[in-house]
């Protein structure tokens, strides 16, 4: 069972794969923006990431205003 190597198989292959690389130019394009929006929004989302992070996160839990409220 399979499927013979044709011509119109590459095709209908090659136009899927140009497809996606057209989709995937949209979605960069779209996720840029949305970046740039949530820069010019807040500035300090420019600094998500700055901070020095434990070896073993807890996400939320492991904030400063977190553990200031729950002391």
């Amino acid at each position: 069972m399979g499927i013979e190597a044709d011509k119109d198989v590459f095709n209908q292959v090659l136009g899927r794969i140009n497809r996606l690389i057209d989709y995937s130019k949209k979605v960069a394009a779209v996720w840029d923006d949305l970046v740039e929006f949530f820069f010019n929004a807040d500035p300090g989302y420019m600094l998500v990431g700055a901070a020095r992070q434990p070896y073993i996160g807890g996400g939320l839990w492991t904030t400063q205003l977190f553990m200031m409220q729950n002391s």
